[in-house]
Formats: C-alpha cells, structure tokens, sequence
C-alpha cells in the first residue's frame, strides 16, 4: 500500500483523504466480530474438543499459560495493580476472568494500535519511517530466531558428539 499510496501516478491522489470517525469505527466494529467470532469458536462450537484436550492450543490458552509472553506480563501486572487479581495468582484460561481480561486487553491493544495510523496515512515521512521501521524489526526478529535455534542445534550436535 506503501508503492499504491505515494509512488503510483496513476493511481487516484489519496494524499488529501483523511481518516474518519467511521473509518476507526468500522475497525473497532470488524474487531468486535471477530472477538465474537473467537468466542463462538472457542466457547460453543470447538468446546467439547477443545476441553477433552487440554493440550489443543487456542490463542487464550497461549498467553494465559505462557509466562514470558509480553500480553501476559502486562496484563498481569496491570490487573494486580488494579486489584482484578492477587499477587500470586496465575491465569486460568477456564476461567471467564481470565477470558474477559485478555478480550479487553486485546481490543486496548487494537485501540492503542490505530493511535498513530492517521500521522502513517497523511505525512509520506512518518509512513516510510513506520515501513521500515518494521521491516527492520522483522528482519531482527526472524534473524535471531535462526540464529538462536541453529545454535542450540550446532551445540546439541557438538555434544553428542563428544
């Protein structure tokens, strides 16, 4: 979109449109949806499956249970300052507390998320610094996953050799 938006001669002047109330209130009705459409998924239709199988992963059941995940860290130290939960206390993807927290996290992440997406859309600047930006970050994290995992292969490989 990058290309289409500022480069295309061709393509209609979209500098000059600007973005609405009802351009963020279809995202936050489309995002309604689909955390509707999880739920339905999650909690009616799969839920025979999905509880027979604990060991099935949905997205919830991921970051409930996965400590070092950044969603949880946050989520976690948010609601235990906020009293929703005590200082001990672990997330149980069972539980609706648990459910309600991370739907409600996740849709402050989506608002937080279209903060910045009226300066990407208007000014050329901000919208190629933002593109790379997260080209780079993508090129750094899919750089240190290889390098990571094809280290602990190169030593699991040494070690058993020795």
């Amino acid at each position: 979109t990058f290309r289409s938006r500022w480069m295309v001669k061709s393509a209609p002047n979209l500098a000059d449109e600007k973005l609405t109330v009802y351009d963020f209130s279809m995202a936050i009705l489309l995002y309604t949806f689909w955390q509707l459409s999880y739920c339905l998924i999650t909690e009616i239709l799969k839920k025979p499956i999905l509880d027979a199988d604990p060991n099935l992963k949905t997205s919830l059941r991921w970051l409930s249970s996965d400590s070092k995940n950044g969603m949880n860290k946050l989520a976690k130290r948010i609601c235990t300052k906020l009293h929703i939960m005590e200082l001990n206390e672990e997330f149980d993807s069972d539980s609706l507390k648990t459910k309600t927290i991370f739907i409600v996290s996740q849709l402050l992440v989506t608002v937080l998320n279209m903060v910045p997406v009226p300066a990407i859309y208007a000014h050329y600047w901000v919208n190629l610094v933002f593109v790379l930006l997260m080209f780079s970050y993508t090129v750094w994290n899919g750089g240190n996953f290889y390098i990571e995992i094809f280290s602990r292969r190169y030593w699991k490989e040494m070690e058993a050799k020795e």
